[in-house]
């Protein structure tokens, strides 16, 4: 009992650290303008309020993106059956009319006022719909694949631990204290997401273990997660799993493990590097604990979304052109809160936890990528339009393959 105290003790110390600074309602839902209403995963949340900032501010297509999140199993859920959001949302607001808000703070909340909610028009799920159900989409409901997240497990900074295998995770997390894998002995000291999550369903298929059979505490949010590693009491037997993306941010208050899968000779960590945030292995195929990002929303015949703020929003993501929206760079926005644009990828899956397959994008956008993220560079020429090119393609500023 001393024990669980003491997390949460801790976890309110450092509650700020990640954003847990509560903000009270701010008016009504339907006073919002031109509002998007989106459900996703909370992994997903750090682009939604970057680029939800952008397009509050932007002057050729302005719009409020309301949310809330949720497990990805949930929301899935939710599309296939048309439920509404009934509860007060966060949204994020302009420059105009907050100037002292930024992307680390949490997002205010508006008081739902329309009778019965207001209709979803976009879910994000972090992970394949497969993954939580095997039935078909209801007619007029489309999914859209969009950029990749990867998972990692974490620990502590006083933590000596580096590498996680494959197969000390299938003990450490199916077995619990009966696993036998030190230092990871102590089920009070594993904190994982209930199976509902994103986070535990790509992992889950990674090492072999069923996520709802997982041992461990299970928290409803990431940012529980990290706090309860980063302030733990006992770091040698203290091991949580966590969006990379939110790590990233993080980096100074936990450690990534490198993670061996099964049929691999070594271990690998998403980038190339401790301190670099491109991403190399998990592009090219070395590390394995990933998945895409699915976009569930309204579309007509030919997989095209039906309502013109979603639509705008999903095509800024990919990185295509949007019309209605001409001063916001959707890309950029998505490399710089951790996420891999799937033009960036030369490997791919079709569900989770298949074996890798060698992947060309249609469009690539691998030079783009690698000078946008955090201390990025690219030995790629630099372009305006494809004359430098040769036989390649001017794509995002630089010269592509293709």
């Amino acid at each position: 009992m001393r024990c669980a105290k003491t997390f949460a003790t801790a976890a309110v110390a450092v509650f700020a650290m990640v954003g847990g600074e509560r903000v009270a309602a701010a008016g009504p839902c339907s006073a919002l303008p031109n509002p998007l209403v989106i459900e996703s995963g909370d992994t997903q949340e750090p682009l939604l309020k970057t680029l939800g900032q952008k397009l509050r501010n932007s002057t050729s297509g302005p719009m409020t993106v309301l949310y809330t999140t949720t497990g990805s199993c949930t929301l899935i859920d939710d599309m296939y059956n048309a439920r509404k959001l009934a509860v007060n949302l966060s949204y994020v607001p302009s420059t105009a009319e907050d100037p002292t808000w930024t992307t680390a703070k949490p997002s205010p909340t508006c008081t739902m006022d329309v009778a019965g909610g207001l209709p979803i028009d976009i879910a994000i799920s972090a992970t394949f719909v497969s993954s939580c159900t095997q039935a078909a989409p209801p007619a007029g409901l489309g999914s859209i694949q969009g950029p990749i997240q990867s998972y990692a497990f974490i620990v502590p900074k006083a933590s000596a631990q580096q590498v996680m295998t494959a197969e000390e995770a299938y003990f450490t997390f199916g077995f619990g204290n009966a696993g036998q894998v030190n230092p990871w002995t102590d089920d009070l000291f594993m904190f994982i997401r209930p199976p509902t999550k994103s986070t535990i369903l790509t992992i889950a298929a990674a090492i072999g273990v069923p996520a709802a059979k997982w041992k461990g505490q299970k928290k409803d949010k990431s940012t529980e997660v990290l706090n309860l590693v980063a302030t733990s009491t006992n770091p040698d037997k203290t091991i949580g799993i966590l969006g990379s993306e939110v790590y990233d941010a993080n980096r100074g208050e936990v450690t990534e493990l490198a993670f061996r899968a099964y049929k691999q000779k070594h271990g690998f960590l998403p980038d190339s590097s401790v301190t670099s945030f491109d991403k190399k292995n998990l592009r090219d195929g070395h590390y394995t604990m990933w998945a895409p990002t699915v976009y569930l929303t309204a579309v007509d015949g030919t997989n095209t979304p039906t309502n013109t703020n979603a639509k705008a929003f999903i095509n800024l993501v990919l990185g295509n052109p949007t019309p209605t929206v001409t001063d916001v760079d959707g890309l950029a926005a998505v490399v710089g809160k951790g996420l891999v644009p799937d033009c960036a990828m030369t490997v791919r899956r079709d569900f989770e936890g298949a074996d890798l397959a060698l992947y060309t994008p249609a469009q690539p956008c691998g030079c783009f990528y690698e000078a946008a993220v955090p201390q990025g560079k690219s030995s790629c020429t630099t372009c305006a339009d494809d004359g430098p090119c040769g036989t390649g393609k001017c794509r995002h500023g630089y010269c592509e393959a293709q």
